[in-house]
């Protein structure tokens, strides 16, 4: 008489399986992931991670196609699990792109190499009021540029509402780009939005 059923296995919170004798008794519990399954005859067998005895579990079958099937729901069940490692607990981690075998990107040192010595001088773009922090916000006003005006004024950034006495030149070959926007002033475009 078989020791085990097709229904005697249970997946425990996707993390182990549990396996009952055919009274229902628990037998085994077996984290899927460290086991491989195989039949033999009327046996499924369980290759665990174990050693000597505990290496192989076996279990009985009342016949060679049930002990297959076995073998394949266990199979199946292993395959549908998540396995969840605490972040701590992960050993041997790589610490730079080619640890993860990425080979066609600069290092941090080719890239520090390449750019070693380039400053960039912004003292001509910007007026002694302003600093560099705010030199790319909204309506900065540009020294001596070409471009974008608002109300005759080069402007770096955008302005979304367009108010009833501003005037906002987009000239030809110039793009003003920008998620929305209101108008109640006026817009001479001869370049593009694009919203």
């Amino acid at each position: 008489m078989a020791t085990y059923s097709l229904s005697n296995f249970a997946l425990v919170e996707k993390q182990f399986i549990l396996i009952y004798d055919i009274n229902g008794y628990l037998r085994y519990s077996i984290n899927p992931l460290e086991s491989q399954f195989f039949t033999r005859h009327k046996d499924c067998v369980i290759e665990t991670n174990g050693n000597g005895t505990d290496k192989y579990i076996i279990l009985d079958f009342s016949s060679t196609d049930e002990a297959t099937q076995a073998s394949t729901k266990l199979q199946n069940l292993k395959s549908s699990m998540s396995y969840y490692v605490e972040w701590s607990n992960l050993t041997g981690i790589p610490t730079s792109s080619s640890g993860y075998g990425i080979t066609d990107v600069y290092t941090k040192s080719e890239i520090d190499q390449k750019y070693s010595g380039v400053t960039i001088d912004l003292s001509g773009y910007y007026t002694s009021s302003q600093t560099n922090a705010n030199f790319l916000s909204a309506n900065t006003i540009l020294n001596e540029s070409v471009g974008i005006t608002l109300n005759d004024k080069y402007i770096a950034g955008v302005k979304n509402y367009i108010e009833t006495n501003d005037t906002l030149n987009i000239p030809e070959y110039y793009e003003y780009n920008l998620n929305k926007l209101n108008i109640d002033g006026t817009i001479n475009l001869d370049g593009e939005i694009n919203l």
